[in-house]
């Protein structure tokens, strides 16, 4: 699908010059059944270490059955899911159901590299290419600043219910080109 290069100096130069960094390359490809382990590895990870700012912990457990393998590889029947791979290891995933982004992750370490970014203009360019004219999504707090950068507009709160336990989060809306 694509290729691209993480190193602060293939992503542009800041105010004080070029940025010297190693580089790392990332492929994005569509998601394997055999991808579903790793994959569910990483997702839970991440909401453990990362979403933990937006949600409690119990909700994040209740979250955790979701994204486990045999439900990755269902989910991946029904939509167009996209994998980030360096190495031989999967760094991040990005999908889409219709006309709405779903279960964007980004390895912890390798989150504001781009690897998010990559994997929106992936999920972007297959919408197009599906007669999609806009996109929405439902984004943690966390993840705000990071869909404005790439033109989404907060459209209003939503309450999403996990049994005793209920998530508040952004419903947010891109026009596409």
């Amino acid at each position: 699908m694509a290729l691209i290069n993480t190193s602060p100096s293939a992503r542009g130069a800041s105010e004080q010059g070029p940025r010297q960094g190693p580089e790392t390359l990332i492929f994005l490809r569509q998601f394997e059944d055999r991808d579903a382990p790793e994959l569910s590895l990483l997702i839970v990870q991440t909401l453990r270490r990362v979403n933990i700012q937006d949600y409690p912990s119990e909700a994040i457990e209740q979250l955790v059955p979701a994204y486990g393998p045999g439900n990755l590889v269902e989910r991946s029947k029904r939509q167009h899911m996209v994998v980030a791979e360096t190495g031989g290891q999967i760094v991040g995933t990005a999908s889409i159901d219709s006309d709405r982004v779903r279960n964007v992750f980004v390895e912890p370490s390798l989150q504001k590299k781009g690897i998010g970014r990559a994997l929106m203009g992936e999920i972007e360019t297959y919408a197009r290419s599906h007669g999609q004219q806009r996109l929405f999504l439902f984004a943690a707090w966390s993840a705000i600043g990071f869909y404005e950068k790439l033109g989404y507009i907060g459209e209003g709160h939503i309450q999403h219910d996990l049994g005793d336990i209920s998530i508040e989060e952004l419903r947010m809306e891109k026009v596409l080109d």
